[in-house]
């Protein structure tokens, strides 16, 4: 995300990415064939998407409420 100048892309995690480019990216990642994004927002989403597929959350379920009440204090 970097190398594609996220860091001063405003948005980069809010602003959608082309849906299409994202699920192709996908699916030649699924294959194993390494690819380049054309932009910051496809990397984004694609990071998105991988954390929500996850098959156990980033926060395991036990730890879901301790860690809400600790980032509200």
């Amino acid at each position: 995300m970097i190398r594609l100048n996220g860091l001063s892309t405003e948005g980069i995690f809010r602003v959608p990415a082309d849906m299409e480019e994202v699920n192709s990216v996908k699916c030649r990642f699924d294959q194993w064939e390494m690819v380049l994004c054309s932009d910051c927002h496809t990397a984004a989403s694609l990071l998105k998407l991988w954390l929500r597929e996850l098959y156990e959350p980033l926060v395991p379920d036990d730890f879901y409420e301790d860690a809400i009440t600790l980032a509200t204090k």
